[in-house]
């Protein structure tokens, strides 16, 4: 939470900014487009697929999701993008997304968005880039501890 602090907050700012800008040609193919739940107000990941593929999210129940030793799933799950989209229940699943909540290079324009070193307003604010970040951890195989936390 180093951006709360209002007097070192634009350095901060600048920091991850620099970090961001090193990083973005290998993060952002991994969270380029996502899907808005209207019923969840969540976001629903598709990576690099098109607006069709908001459609395809469903609800699976004890879902055998490959080999013999994959075990079942439960959840919400996209077959032509292969994400899962958490935080949602079976109604909000089957009734939430579709095509015309589609958001094209959500992760990466969010990055920017709250790095904009010419915008005042995101200065001194922190936020949480976790969801818009899981996605290129788990294509890396960085873990959560690898990470480490500021909280």
């Amino acid at each position: 939470y180093k951006m709360d602090n209002a007097d070192n907050g634009p350095k901060y700012q600048a920091e991850a900014y620099a970090f961001w800008k090193t990083i973005e040609a290998y993060a952002a193919p991994y969270t380029d487009n996502a899907c808005y739940n209207m019923q969840s107000h969540t976001m629903g990941w598709v990576g690099s697929y098109d607006n069709t593929s908001c459609d395809d999210f469903a609800w699976y129940e004890n879902a055998s999701m490959g080999g013999p030793n994959s075990g079942t799933f439960t959840g919400c799950y996209n077959m032509v993008s292969h994400t899962v989209a958490e935080g949602v229940d079976q109604a909000q699943c089957e009734g939430g997304f579709s095509n015309d909540y589609f958001y094209a290079n959500y992760g990466a324009t969010s990055m920017n968005n709250i790095l904009d070193l010419q915008d005042a307003s995101v200065l001194g604010t922190s936020y949480d880039v976790t969801a818009w970040l899981q996605p290129v951890w788990d294509h890396y195989g960085i873990t959560a501890e690898e990470i480490g936390s500021y909280s």
